[in-house]
Parts: C-alpha cells; sequence; structure tokens
C-alpha cells in the first residue's frame, strides 16, 4: 500500500501518452493526479483500445465497466483528450513533452498465403464493431480464445462457422472450466473444429486448408476471419529514441499481453515519473 501510494511529484512535467486503451488511460490519470500536464492522444474516436473489441461479445460485456471506470479517472483527473488524433514524430518535435509514455497496442498478425488481401478477409475490429455481424458462412483462421470468441459470437448472430487451427486441439490457452463451457456452447450453435489444418489459400468463394498429410480441401465461405495473434506496434518507439526524451512502453506495443498486465506496468510507471 505504501508502494503504491500516490505522492505528488517533485517536478511537474508535460507529459505525452500514445494510446487510449487501459495502459494509456491508467498510466494518465495517475500522473495527473502527481500534479503532471497530462496530453493522452487516441488515434481512433473513442478512447478503450482492445478493450472495445473484447466487450461486444454478449458474455464479456463486463469489460465495458473497466472501460467507464478509467474514462471517469481521466476525466476527475483533467487529462487533456485528443480523439482522432495519430501521432507521428513531428508531433512530439512540435509539442515537446518532457515524457512520453507509448501505449499504441499492437497489430494483427496475418499469414503469408495467396488471397490474403482479398475483400472477404475481414479484420477483428469489422466483426467486433457493436453491429450485428451478417449471415453468412465464415472460417475463423485461428482457435485460440480470440478465434473461438470471434466463432461464437459469428454463430450467436446466425452465420455457419469453421474454426481452421493448425494444433490438434482447440482454446488451448483458456483455463479448464471455461474452455468447456465454451466449447459446448460452440457445439450447440453448430460450428465446426477443423484442427490439424493450416491456412494456405484464399479464393474469391472461400479458402484453401492443408492438413497434416498434405491433403488440400475447399471450404466455401463468404467471409475469412484471421485470429492468430498479434504483434508488437512499436513503429514509434524507434523513431522516438533519437530524441532523447525519456520514454516508457507499457501494455500490447511492448509485448502483447493481458489488460491486467498493461494496467499494472501503467500503475507502477505513472507514480515513478
Amino acid at each position: 500500500e505504501q508502494e503504491m501510494e500516490l505522492r505528488p511529484a517533485e517536478n511537474r512535467k508535460k507529459v505525452m501518452i500514445v494510446g487510449g486503451g487501459p495502459g494509456g488511460l491508467h498510466a494518465g490519470w495517475v500522473a495527473a493526479s502527481r500534479g503532471h500536464d497530462v496530453h493522452l492522444y487516441e488515434k481512433q474516436s473513442r478512447l478503450g483500445g482492445q478493450l472495445n473489441l473484447g466487450s461486444v461479445t454478449r458474455y464479456k460485456k463486463e469489460i465495458l465497466s473497466l472501460i467507464e471506470f478509467h474514462k471517469k479517472q481521466v476525466e476527475k483527473a483533467g487529462i487533456s483528450i485528443h480523439l482522432n488524433a495519430e501521432v507521428t514524430l513531428e508531433t512530439i518535435k512540435r509539442e515537446k513533452p518532457d515524457v512520453v509514455i507509448l501505449s499504441t497496442g499492437a497489430t494483427p498478425i496475418l499469414p503469408n498465403v495467396p488471397g490474403i488481401e482479398r475483400s472477404i478477409v475481414v479484420g477483428l475490429q469489422q466483426v467486433l464493431n457493436g453491429d450485428p455481424p451478417e449471415k453468412k458462412n465464415a472460417v475463423v483462421v485461428g482457435g485460440g480464445a480470440t478465434g473461438c470468441e470471434v466463432a461464437h459470437h459469428l454463430a450467436e448472430h446466425g452465420s455457419s462457422v469453421t474454426i481452421v487451427e493448425q494444433l490438434p486441439k482447440i482454446a488451448l490457452n483458456l483455463e479448464s472450466i471455461t474452455r468447456k463451457v465454451l466449447l459446448k456452447e460452440l457445439r450447440e450453435r453448430g460450428v465446426r473444429f477443423l484442427t490439424g489444418r493450416t491456412l494456405s489459400k484464399v479464393e474469391e468463394s472461400g479458402v484453401v486448408v492443408t492438413a497434416e498429410d498434405g491433403t488440400e480441401s475447399f471450404i466455401e465461405a463468404g467471409a475469412v476471419v484471421i485470429a492468430i495473434g498479434n504483434k508488437p506496434d512499436n513503429r514509434l518507439y524507434e523513431q522516438i529514441q533519437s530524441l532523447g526524451i525519456p520514454l516508457y512502453q507499457i501494455g500490447d506495443c511492448l509485448e502483447p499481453r493481458s489488460a491486467k498486465a498493461a494496467i499494472s506496468e501503467a500503475a507502477t510507471i505513472g507514480r515513478s515519473i
């Protein structure tokens, strides 16, 4: 409790936070509560980052309360919020912050296969945008927690869904009871599991997948959702280093992981600057 006490800052600094996800929001209100002049920049039109996507599915609505809590904390702390504002090296040179905290998140990994640029390939943001997805045949590439949740969401709204996973089982990164319940719900909604397969090609009306023995098969689809993971978005970090400004990274832009980890890092950094 003593370590996490919010003590007034010895020197008031201008702090620029890039990214309005859970890590950026938490670091912002902690730093502002200590007396720093905090400016938070978010390239999207709303705060929350990946938590907004995570709160769309029916059984994860409680995540919205975490977003609302941080929004209220930011408002109480008097942070300057800049929405629809993508930060570049020029922005940082112009604003002249004393400290920069990057919470720029991660970008989806796309497999290097023919046809991946086709219009039937849709991102998680297109599926989890808050609008009911179209009812169509869908293939979800990636059977981890995210892929299963997206498949559940699509099936719940009337789509016929196939999950393609290269491992022998799906949802292996989920806790056992949660996994059991989710698999049961997926089966009840008619979701098909194709394990031990990798995506080989995206065509106009579906995908070609390859089994471990080299056998290829075609799956008809009107939408292909890629959910095989994320990679850190750290492009800005490498550019800012040359300016010699104290620089911190938190959350997915350092390494893709949970909101809990991002908030923990943010709490520590917000108290240390």
